[in-house]
């Protein structure tokens, strides 16, 4: 290690003094090479500008004349601006777009909607702080629209237990915020939850038969330090401003 050390310092200490050796016993060859490397070195990066800027347009024309190319393009700029809806069916995601494509095309986030999905989460990022993206969970049982209000709650804990094993549910965390206001949690969203981040393989019907096991069960730590413990997949959470409630939608049909 110090001998290559030393001899940096040795190419240094030598560079250093033959440069103020040719400068001070050479001042016109000095003076010449240097002032006529700079202008060269201007010229050049000039030049190259020049080029850059004529091919550039040059290729943004061809693109923009090809259908195939534009489309292409398209695609790669899907991994920098994501698509803000997504379709959810059975835990995975079946399908996506952009809303603005989705009304465009006369299409409305209906009932009918889900005839073919269990739920669509909206991704609100052009409303967004920083880096942290409100979700807004839309199903057939919730207000259909795209209000992305945010609630002032957050559960201590939000845990749930399958075949004994638990799983943590962060509703908000640095990239990511569920906690809007009437966004509805159901087993339908905790299915997709596992599957998404704990890259599990649930079903629906695999959900309610271990919820008729008793091997479903969800707890939770309120906001206000109580404690709740859910083990119906028929009762879902609602996230209101400043609190929540749970809704059993089997006593619902009931009534």
């Amino acid at each position: 290690m110090f001998p290559s050390i030393y001899t940096i310092i040795k190419k240094v200490i030598f560079y250093k003094l033959l440069h103020d050796y040719i400068k001070v016993n050479y001042p016109e060859q000095y003076n010449y090479v240097f002032i006529n490397l700079g202008y060269y070195s201007l010229y050049v990066f000039t030049k190259f500008q020049i080029i850059f800027n004529k091919t550039n347009k040059q290729i943004t024309s061809v693109i923009n004349n090809s259908p195939f190319l534009t489309t292409l393009i398209q695609k790669i700029n899907i991994t920098k601006n994501p698509f803000d809806l997504e379709f959810i069916k059975n835990g995975e995601i079946i399908d996506s777009c952009y809303v603005s494509s989705f009304y465009k095309s006369n299409m409305k986030i209906n009932e009918e909607t889900f005839e073919k999905c269990d739920f669509a989460v909206f991704s609100d990022y052009e409303n967004s702080n920083d880096n942290c993206v409100n979700k807004k969970i839309i199903n057939s049982t919730s207000n259909i629209d795209l209000n992305c209000k945010t609630s002032n709650i957050k559960f201590i804990l939000f845990e749930v237990s399958i075949n004994g094993k638990d799983y943590k549910i962060d509703l908000k965390n640095e990239n990511y915020n569920y906690y809007v206001i009437d966004n509805i949690i159901d087993f339908n969203f905790i299915i997709y939850y596992l599957n998404y981040f704990y890259l599990l393989s649930l079903s629906n019907d695999e959900i309610c038969s271990k919820s008729k096991n008793g091997d479903y069960k969800i707890k939770i730590i309120d906001n206000n330090a109580n404690i709740v413990e859910i083990n119906k997949i028929s009762v879902s959470i609602q996230i209101k401003e400043n609190n929540y409630i749970l809704i059993d939608h089997d006593e619902s049909a009931k009534n």
